[in-house]
């Protein structure tokens, strides 16, 4: 049966487009240098001297740049390719970690968050439009899965690097953090020539003489898709575990701050986290291409909100191991979600569709840390984890209310 898995992956994999295979590897590039920072960014910035509402704001005010490029990075890679945008992005996220490196105190951090989270956004706007354009429609959701898989495969390594590294000068404090962001600028600096030597784009460049008016190609993506705009208030509504947990690093801060957790649990926390993204993500994919993708959603929508009452509840390190697991399924949750994005428009719109769903992300990604932090310091730091649970249970009916795109039984 492994054998027989093996050989069907292989296949798929082989019979894909040149971009498609490229970009898997650029992304797991990125993973790996994202995953290496990422739970210990909170930590690195209360070290700098902020407070939990401090962090939440830094992260909120760093996200106006994710939404201030979401709408002109889809449009622009429309009209100017894929890869001049990959390009540009990842360029942008080699000048966040350096100035992230040299912050001496946590309000010189935020011009890096800008940065980091502007190139983010590019990236995170672009990344679908190579899946939405390679793949075949009835065999998407399986492609995307796979691609999420591989490339998280580095992230299972980085958090255990970056708690070895962070050990090795000085554990959780600035001067124990800060190589990271070294490591960080010297990869994406890498990439950036990775993507300049090897990628093409996968979508023929608009570079017509009818040039439309920004705004016109905005409206273009309303008048032909379909389920838009209720799409968009799910997605946004989805936005909130992401940012506050992940993105803001909030987990990683409440199991450091409340739970006493090391930077070794913490590395293994982060590495636990893809245990199921990796193990699961074809398989998944393949059920949502059979059963419909709503279908998916329905179920792991719950097993998340149960990973986060574990998280609230653990009182050791085994519990908030199994938590981080669990919490694993927000990421499959994450890419099924994005296999119904690239599946409500034409493939020739995907870039300005993708540019508003940042845009909407963006605005959530502004506002959520900053309600973490308010809720962390007048209510309580399990408080925000309780209005996640809160959220992604409402997700459930507006849901049912959409139809499924794509089912091939």
């Amino acid at each position: 049966m492994t054998k027989e898995i093996i050989t069907r992956g292989l296949h798929f994999f082989g019979k894909q487009r040149r971009p498609f295979k490229i970009n898997m590897l650029r992304a797991s590039f990125q993973n790996f240098l994202i995953t290496l920072v990422v739970y210990y960014q909170s930590l690195y910035i209360i070290a700098l001297g902020a407070t939990p509402f401090q962090l939440g704001l830094a992260i909120g005010i760093g996200g106006i740049a994710g939404v201030g490029v979401a709408i002109p990075g889809g449009w622009l890679a429309d009209r100017y390719g894929v890869r001049t945008m990959f390009l540009c992005g990842t360029l942008v996220m080699a000048m966040g970690a350096a100035t992230l490196a040299f912050a001496s105190h946590w309000e010189a951090a935020i011009p890096g968050l800008v940065l980091s989270t502007l190139g983010f956004s590019l990236l995170y706007t672009i990344c679908p439009l190579v899946c939405g354009s390679c793949l075949e429609n009835q065999e998407r959701a399986t492609g995307m899965q796979m691609c999420d898989a591989i490339s998280a495969v580095p992230r299972l390594v980085a958090p255990l690097m970056g708690a070895v590294l962070v050990t090795a000068f000085g554990g959780i404090s600035v001067g124990g953090i800060r190589p990271l962001y070294y490591v960080q600028f010297l990869g994406f600096s890498l990439i950036s020539l990775f993507i300049f030597r090897l990628f093409s784009d996968p979508i023929e460049i608009g570079h017509s003489q009818n040039r439309l008016r920004l705004l016109n190609d905005m409206n273009e993506v309303f008048r032909s898709g379909r389920t838009v705009k209720r799409f968009i208030l799910y997605n946004s509504l989805s936005s909130f575990a992401y940012f506050i947990a992940l993105q803001a690093g909030f987990v990683a801060l409440y199991a450091n701050m409340i739970k006493h957790a090391d930077q070794y649990t913490l590395g293994i926390m982060a590495s636990t986290l893809m245990i199921v993204p990796i193990t699961l993500s074809i398989f998944v994919g393949r059920l949502a291409d059979i059963f419909g993708r709503k279908t998916i959603l329905f179920v792991t929508i719950p097993i998340y909100c149960l990973s986060l009452i574990l998280l609230i509840l653990a009182q050791d390190s085994t519990t908030l191991i199994l938590s981080s697991i669990l919490q694993g399924f927000l990421l499959l949750n994450l890419t099924t979600e994005g296999t119904i994005s690239v599946e409500l428009v034409p493939v020739s719109l995907l870039g300005r569709w993708m540019g508003i769903l940042t845009l909407t992300r963006g605005v959530v990604g502004i506002i959520a840390p900053i309600v973490a932090g308010v809720l962390w310091s007048l209510i309580g730091a399990s408080s925000l984890f309780i209005l996640i649970v809160c959220v992604e249970l409402m997700l459930i009916p507006l849901l049912a209310m959409m139809p499924e795109t794509l089912i091939h039984g």
